[in-house]
């Protein structure tokens, strides 16, 4: 049984403390989160974080990150009994206040992940590329999922979310 201790701090037990992803480091500063969706599972029709179905705690991205760019990789073809599409964006640390449900990821098309392999990149301004592409996220948060129109039948995606903490002269 997870909880909130009186510090803020998300307690966490046994299997619950496994994660969906994590974060790590590529060339440079540059930072990827990476999370593994199952969408007929974490893709529910309103914003969960990520694994929470599961119990687990969730994925983060700290405050101040400035995302770069947002690919989502179909693993498993996505299918749908009408013309379900996803969302992904970032709910603050107290698990229910959100700060933009589909900053990094909105409204992507089922026809984007379809069929195994195909990879959406998503930069500021491309179609399916949520608000906080191209900026700094001010409140860090965990990831969260949903879907809007119809539900998933199957499909399984990796979101990969390329940030960095911009540095500061003077």
């Amino acid at each position: 049984m997870s909880w909130l201790n009186n510090d803020g701090l998300y307690i966490k037990l046994a299997a619950e403390e496994g994660q969906k992803g994590g974060t790590y480091r590529s060339v440079g500063p540059l930072q990827i989160t990476e999370v593994k969706l199952d969408l007929t599972v974490d893709a529910t029709s309103t914003s969960a974080i990520i694994g929470s179905a599961l119990g687990q705690a969730g994925v983060y991205i700290p405050d101040g990150s400035y995302v770069e760019k947002v690919e989502v990789v179909a693993e498993v073809a996505a299918t749908s009994g009408g013309s379900a599409t996803l969302d992904v964006g970032i709910i603050r640390r107290d698990r229910s206040t959100p700060v933009d449900i589909d900053g990094l990821v909105a409204a992507l098309a089922l026809t984007a992940i379809d069929a195994a392999g195909e990879t959406s990149v998503l930069t500021k301004g491309a179609t399916g590329a949520g608000a906080l592409i191209g900026t700094t996220v001010t409140n860090g948060g965990y990831l969260v999922a949903n879907r809007n129109t119809a539900n998933f039948t199957a499909g399984k995606v990796t979101v990969r979310v390329y940030w960095y903490k911009p540095q500061t002269i003077g």
